[in-house]
């Protein structure tokens, strides 16, 4: 099987450090409802040149704005920025993609979902996606893993507001 490449290299790694590095993002994964579609956080201001002391990462800061992924603003000591869903979406995305660790031998993370054919798009968007996170299609509305997805898939299903129409279990193989 034929390895994915990482998603857009600097600017996935300067999102996932601004999600572990905000105090409030964590609340909000849990809840995705609660902050209306965006993730604020807050971090030092050293902490934040860190982050970008390299022009790499400069321009990568400067295509996220550009693209309106990204929002800051230097308050005191503090930098308080807001993540857009489109960028914490990318970002789970990569984390499934580039993970690497297996579940145990016949054990699976299992998806099954049934959309209404109203939402046929969404359904079909939903399969492509599934198919580009490297899942493999058991049968029409059941997808199957062995990397240990469980917990970023369902985060992702809930930012989607999926969850509704679709199951992310781990499951074991008799």
């Amino acid at each position: 099987m034929k390895k994915p490449p990482r998603v857009l290299g600097v600017t996935m790694e300067i999102i996932d450090s601004l999600i572990d590095l905000g105090d409030i993002t964590f609340r909000w994964a849990q809840n995705p409802y609660e902050f209306s579609r965006e993730m604020h956080g807050r971090i030092s201001s050293d902490e934040w040149d860190r982050i970008f002391c390299d022009q790499r990462r400069k321009r990568a800061l400067k295509r996220l704005r550009d693209k309106k992924w990204i929002a800051d603003r230097r308050s005191g000591t503090n930098i308080q920025f807001t993540l857009r869903y489109d960028a914490a979406v990318k970002s789970i995305q990569s984390k499934i993609q580039t993970k690497t660790t297996r579940l145990p031998s016949r054990t699976f993370a299992l998806v099954t979902f049934d959309f209404p054919e109203a939402a046929r798009r969404a359904r079909d968007a939903f399969r492509l996606m599934l198919k580009h996170l490297s899942f493999r299609q058991q049968q029409l509305s059941v997808w199957i893993s062995d990397k240990n997805v469980v917990h970023e898939l369902e985060l992702l299903v809930r930012m989607m507001k999926l969850d509704k129409w679709v199951r992310v279990y781990r499951a074991r193989m008799a």
